[in-house]
């Protein structure tokens, strides 16, 4: 038998062991987002934008612990405070603080820092510039400041 041959059956063997006492171990298969099984839908289909933030309480479990998800009937995430001062935030998963609590996320602190402010977070996962603007458009932002969240990642999602 040739030695490329030979090394090749050995390689294979090896990695058929390595995986069989790891499945008798208890070990399965790698899965980098298992956390993201447990996620509740939180969007629901929209003819222009593809899709919005649906309403409810969305309440999932994760590896170091539980995520409480509040979206608001005008699909706002959280709870935005009382103030005077309006601030609106639009983004994707970052701005909206996908895997955060609602107490942990930017409009939450923004609110105990600042009780003048009245921050209404319309950000939504997976969003990319294009879909933020067209949400935009459609909210009465007057008088209020917009912060958009931008992330390197964002040029890649405006498509046609």
């Amino acid at each position: 038998m040739r030695p490329a041959v030979r090394a090749l059956l050995l390689c294979v063997g090896l990695l058929a062991a390595t995986e069989v006492g790891l499945r008798v171990t208890g070990r399965g298969p790698w899965r980098p987002f298992a956390d993201l099984a447990q996620v509740p839908r939180m969007s629901a289909p929209d003819p222009e934008l593809g899709w919005v933030s649906l309403p409810g309480d969305h309440v999932w479990s994760t590896a170091t612990g539980t995520v409480r998800t509040h979206i608001a009937a005008d699909g706002s995430r959280g709870f935005p405070g009382t103030g005077e001062r309006t601030v609106v935030l639009l983004g994707g998963s970052y701005m909206f603080g996908f895997g955060l609590s609602d107490e942990d996320v930017v409009n939450a602190r923004l609110v105990r820092l600042r009780a003048d402010l009245r921050v209404i977070d319309h950000a939504v996962p997976g969003y990319g510039t294009h879909q933020s603007a067209l949400l935009a458009e459609r909210l009465d932002l007057r008088g209020a400041t917009v912060v958009y969240g931008l992330v390197e990642l964002h040029e890649g999602r405006n498509v046609a």
